[in-house]
């Protein structure tokens, strides 16, 4: 309707204020309108540089109305599909995002699991180092035990072997001189001594006594055994009496070896058996607390990657805070720009509106007043421009769309500003979350790292404990071997000497020439 009333025939007004406003939205929206305004290019480049007076607005006015009409129309199309493509782009970008933040999730996924077989694959690295240097130490050590074993036992060997001959040739020395005081010879020199004369008898019992005595003395020097020795050297100077109480004290000595030597074997056993009783606790402490520490540092790796982890992710989300916060700043300076760009065009569209109104809005007023004055001679009736109330509609329609866009801004404007300070404030939530994360995972690395160091303490000592028991075990076997090997070659060996002196003992009863 506005367009039938525009192209309708006009005659001049004032409308420099409307030349103003099309100037400057021509200027403002040059790109945007170059298609719209290049078929009727000169049409309005004639209207704008028309000069004031009746002839600026003669009928073809009516067609730079419809020009405005267009632009206004091609203005609001551009509006509508940058508003439809914005929306598009929105959906786009949020179905873009939610896929790119499963791909982020699923590869974060990934890498997590790939930094836990990393960890758990070092560990067991360092486990096996651990295993391997513990293992090669305790072949060393027991390498040079064994050797240091097969040195030992050859030399007590040897000790045995040369005691053994010697304790034979005394038991050998023992028996001769008890079969040469059994001997029929020696009967009968002690019974001829008893029925003859006296100086007989003691001269028979000192060739039995000599005869014992350098057997004795032979054997002594060849087992080099102090006791035989002492023997023989009494048989020489004392009586038979005297001679048995040396081998009654001889006797209750070997006895009293033999007890020792047995209470000695049941020492040896008891404290080998214990020692390796504790040993084997302290061994299986040992482990239990070397596995502890490997655990515990396990837990100190996890923990420390957790921390690090949530050190990033806060670094990153103040990261977008600032971005976000650099973002609505630009935001804002756009929608600063837009308030005072339509509002400056309100403000000259408002000029322009009441430049027609002091001109159209007197129509009433003129129509009272139509017949109260008669016509000049050689006047015709003067006519108001009919489409001056067509632009009048047009401004106050532009003025309009205006104040939309400028509400729509602010609109927009409140939602950013909204979305913004909710994005800040989950952003500060997570950050305060993150940071309690962290403390709580400090704690748990302070009780780890305290664990730690009372585990290797406890290591230690355990270690030291191990040594000493080492040490103790090295000396009973010192100790304790030889008797151990040959207790019951020894045991044998004096049991058979009590029963040759207990022989001997009692030839020498039946012989007695005192």
């Amino acid at each position: 309707a506005a367009i039938v009333v525009l192209s309708k025939h006009q005659t001049p007004a004032s409308l420099e204020s409307v030349k103003e406003i099309i100037t400057h939205v021509m200027r403002k929206h040059e790109d945007a309108l170059i298609e719209v305004l290049a078929p009727k290019h000169a049409v309005v480049a004639s209207f704008l540089q028309a000069p004031p007076g009746p002839a600026a607005y003669a009928s073809g006015s009516g067609e730079v109305f419809g020009v405005l009409q267009n632009m206004k129309s091609t203005l609001e199309n551009d509006l509508e599909d940058l508003r439809r493509k914005e929306k598009e782009e929105k959906v786009n970008f949020a179905e873009l995002k939610a896929v790119k933040q499963r791909e982020i999730d699923g590869l974060q996924g990934q890498v997590n699991a790939k930094s836990d077989e990393l960890a758990s694959t070092n560990q067991k690295l360092e486990n096996d180092k651990t295993d391997k240097e513990d293992t090669e130490a305790a072949k060393d050590a027991d390498t040079s035990f064994l050797a240091d074993l097969k040195t030992r036992c050859r030399n007590i060997d040897n000790e045995y072997s040369q005691r053994q001959m010697s304790r034979n040739e005394e038991i050998g020395a023992v028996q001769e001189a008890i079969k040469i005081l059994s001997d029929d010879d020696a009967f009968e020199t002690f019974g001829k001594s008893f029925g003859f004369v006296q100086l007989d008898a003691r001269r028979a019992g000192q060739a039995v006594r000599a005869r014992v005595q350098r057997l004795l003395v032979q054997v002594a020097t060849r087992t080099h055994s102090g006791q035989l020795a002492a023997l023989a050297g009494t048989m020489g100077l004392d009586s038979f009496e005297k001679i048995n109480e040396a081998i009654d004290k001889m006797v209750a000595r070997l006895k009293t070896e033999m007890e020792d030597e047995v209470k000695h074997r049941d020492y040896c056993t008891a404290e080998l058996a214990s020692n390796e009783k504790t040993t084997g606790q302290k061994n299986k402490a040992l482990a239990d607390d070397q596995a502890e520490v490997q655990s515990l540092a396990g837990d100190l790796k996890k923990i420390n990657k957790a921390i690090e982890d949530a050190q990033a992710e806060i670094a990153d989300i103040k990261k977008a805070i600032l971005e976000a916060g650099q973002n609505r700043e630009g935001e804002n300076a756009e929608y600063q720009e837009t308030i005072n760009n339509q509002r400056k065009t309100q403000e000259l569209l408002q000029k322009a509106l009441s430049a027609l109104n002091k001109v159209y809005g007197k129509k009433t007023t003129l129509l009272q007043h139509k017949h109260t004055q008669p016509q000049p001679a050689g006047f015709e009736k003067k006519k108001k421009n009919a489409g001056g109330t067509g632009v009048v509609s047009l401004i106050e329609q532009l003025i309009g769309d205006s104040k939309e866009v400028e509400q729509e801004a602010k609109d927009s404007e409140r939602q950013a500003q909204s979305d913004y300070e909710s994005f800040v404030s989950d952003s500060n939530d997570s950050i305060d979350k993150l940071k309690k994360q962290i403390t709580d995972r400090e704690e748990e690395k302070s009780e780890a790292d305290e664990e730690m160091t009372l585990t290797n303490q406890d290591i230690k000592a355990t270690q030291g404990d191990l040594d000493h028991l080492a040490s103790v075990r090295s000396d009973l076997h010192k100790e304790c071997d030889f008797t151990l090997k040959n207790f019951d070659a020894r045991q044998k060996a004096r049991k058979g000497e009590l029963e040759g002196l207990a022989s001997a003992k009692s030839i020498l009863a039946g012989a007695d020439l005192s």
